[in-house]
This record gives structure tokens, C-alpha cells and sequence, in this order.
């Protein structure tokens, strides 16, 4: 999956709620982080269908530190 295609995703179908509702759930520290692959979790629990298949952790790479 491209950065355009990822970005393109989530701007089409805004479950921006969601994800930050999740985000909070697994955040136990407060700290506002969560991991690549917990990343990768959650939007793949949000974007079922449209994620299915597709590698995109390269694009969250760049956001992240951990």
C-alpha cells in the first residue's frame, strides 16, 4: 500500500473517533504512544475490508519512535 493510498484511506472514511478511542484503551502508561504493531492492530480492526492483505507498516514507521 502507498502512502497516497493509506492517506487517501483514512481522509475517505474518517473513523478518527475510533481509532482514538482504542489508542486510549491500550495506552496504559497515558503517555499518548503506542507501538507500531499496536498500531497496525487497530487499524486493521477499524478498516477490516480495506486493509485485508495490505502492508502499510512501513508507512507508520515514519511516525514513529518506538
Amino acid at each position: 500500500m502507498s502512502e497516497r493510498e493509506f492517506v487517501k484511506l483514512l481522509v475517505t472514511e474518517d473513523k478518527m473517533q475510533g481509532i482514538m478511542t482504542m489508542i486510549r484503551y491500550i495506552d496504559k502508561e497515558k503517555n499518548g504512544c503506542v507501538t507500531t504493531s499496536e498500531m497496525d492492530d487497530i487499524l486493521r480492526e477499524v478498516y477490516p475490508t480495506q486493509l485485508k492483505g495490505k502492508c502499510f507498516k512501513h508507512i507508520l514507521k515514519v511516525f514513529t519512535a518506538i
